[in-house]
């Protein structure tokens, strides 16, 4: 995941307002920290390379990238809870054609993790951004 996409998607969890007013902060790229409180949220990019990449009507060349995110709680409800409010934040988010914006959101269930100890619910978003030169 480049740090363009990266900031694209902290930015959108934690500045929309339903899903800051559940996790805050607690949104990290890659790897859930061994030390982390719940509820919170983990995003990385499943896939190597770009779904797709093409050029817009200026030239500009932009991707489209799956992006996955680990919604973590305590219990099934916090973890369900986080979910549904990532996938008001990226459904039919549109930002502004520079920054970014989401083409699809699907949301796949998922239960105890007992590694971790909570819950989670994945959420995997494309999103259609430019390329950082």
């Amino acid at each position: 995941m480049t740090d363009t996409l990266g900031k694209i998607v902290y930015d959108r969890v934690t500045g929309h307002a339903g899903t800051a007013a559940l996790i805050g902060t607690r949104c990290t790229r890659s790897q859930l920290p061994q030390v982390t409180a719940c509820p919170c949220v983990v995003y990385h990019a499943p896939v190597s390379a770009s779904d797709e990449i093409y050029r817009d009507h200026d030239g500009a060349t932009r991707v489209v990238d799956r992006v996955q995110l680990d919604c973590w709680g305590k219990d099934g409800d916090e973890a369900e809870s986080v979910a549904t409010q990532i996938v008001a934040a990226f459904n039919g988010w549109t930002g502004h054609v520079d920054v970014g914006y989401s083409l699809f959101v699907n949301r796949v269930e998922f239960g105890f993790d007992p590694a971790v100890r909570a819950f989670r619910h994945v959420v995997d978003v494309l999103i259609d951004h430019k390329r950082a030169a």
